[in-house]
């Protein structure tokens, strides 16, 4: 998705279920690049993710070229109980 933060800078956030890899990071630079060609605006990416929040060595170091990406683990918690 497409969004402008508060400071009006354009930001492309890809969101994964599981763990992020090498690949996504890459796939979100793409679209970093795309949307630079063809618009012209330069752009910021965040990869969300639902994995774990301890990352393999070789995504911290994709992640850390530049353009950098930033990473954010997403939690849902589910929780029942019971009424009376």
């Amino acid at each position: 998705m497409i969004l402008i933060d508060r400071d009006d800078q354009t930001v492309i956030v890809e969101c994964k279920q599981g763990q992020p890899t090498v690949a996504a990071i890459n796939q979100l630079r793409r679209y970093l690049a795309h949307l630079k060609k063809e618009k012209g605006i330069k752009s910021r990416g965040i990869l969300v993710h639902g994995g774990s929040k301890k990352l393999h060595d070789e995504v911290i170091k994709a992640a850390d070229v530049n353009p950098k990406i930033q990473i954010v683990q997403h939690r849902l918690a589910v929780d029942f109980a019971r009424c009376n």
